[in-house]
């Protein structure tokens, strides 16, 4: 039979989607690599801004002309508190004030997902920007007790670029999270915390109740954009380490973090955007298996 037997049809579909995942996982490791090497990195980063113990570097790779954005510093918490926040969207609005929307596409497996979100350009007349990619955790890595959420663009047919919008392009962003460390008492009161005088000889392997975050973004926001404004995001990233620092503040203080209405619009939507694409997927499966 022509284009063979309904059943040579699934098994084929089936093995793309587990190819696309395979490169995918690839993909997402580069980039978790990317991010502890960059944390480790001095040379060829600029220096932009230093503000209550967050330091934002920039740099330009020979490579790529776009240039990528570092921010570190560091928040009280563990590994798991910290992945809690960074982990799904309940928390991006709380995060980066510029996110309006956003919908989880297609999940891939319990550690890849394909996202679309939809951000402000912060000043009026710019359109807003939109980013579709894979999201990836890593626990446990390059280390035990250190964790990476990983970022990259793809395309996907459910999801085509919106209207009114400009779609960019994210080479890599990310995370990555070192709960093996101890900061020194200058480093807690640059934070803002009150410093307990501990220096560095936390035992590594065990948890502590500090990380350190690196935060690398090096994304294409496509279309035009002022420099200045590309140059006012670079540095304002160290804000997404504040307010991650801020939250976990107010956990330990005994809150309870509240998910804001506007976000349970959104995973609302998102629920019923991911059931619609499931039946979109079987229904090209069937009408494939059919011809």
């Amino acid at each position: 039979e022509k284009g063979g037997s309904p059943e040579d049809k699934s098994r084929h579909d089936d093995d793309a989607d587990e190819e696309r995942l395979q490169k995918y996982k690839a993909r997402s490791r580069e980039v978790a690599d990317a991010l502890v090497q960059a944390s480790q990195e001095t040379e060829g980063w600029d220096p932009v801004k230093s503000k209550t113990g967050v330091v934002v570097h920039t740099k330009v790779d020979e490579s790529n002309p776009i240039k990528s954005a570092r921010a570190v510093g560091i928040v009280k918490g563990t590994t798991a508190e910290v992945m809690g926040l960074l982990s799904g969207m309940e928390y991006y609005d709380q995060i980066d004030p510029l996110y309006r929307d956003g919908e989880e596409v297609e999940e891939l497996d319990d550690k890849h997902v394909i996202i679309w979100v939809r951000y402000s350009a912060g000043v009026p007349l710019i359109s807003d920007r939109e980013f579709l990619y894979c999201e990836a955790h890593h626990d446990n890595y390059p280390r035990d007790h250190c964790a990476c959420v990983t970022g990259f663009s793809v395309e996907h047919e459910d999801k085509p670029p919106a209207s009114g919008t400009v779609r960019g392009w994210i080479h890599h962003t990310g995370w990555f999270i070192e709960n093996d460390i101890q900061p020194t008492a200058a480093e807690q009161q640059d934070a803002g915390y009150e410093a307990t005088g501990q220096q560095a000889e936390g035992a590594v392997g065990k948890a502590q109740e500090w990380c350190r975050l690196t935060f690398v973004a090096q994304a294409d926001l496509k279309g035009w954009i002022p420099t200045w404004i590309i140059n006012m995001l670079a540095g304002e990233i160290s804000n997404a380490i504040t307010r991650v620092r801020g939250l976990l503040d107010r956990v330990h203080a005994g809150e309870t973090l509240e998910i804001t209405k506007k976000t349970q619009k959104l995973l609302a939507k998102n629920k019923g955007n991911q059931e619609r694409n499931k039946k979109k997927k079987e229904q090209r499966k069937e009408q494939q298996q059919q011809q």
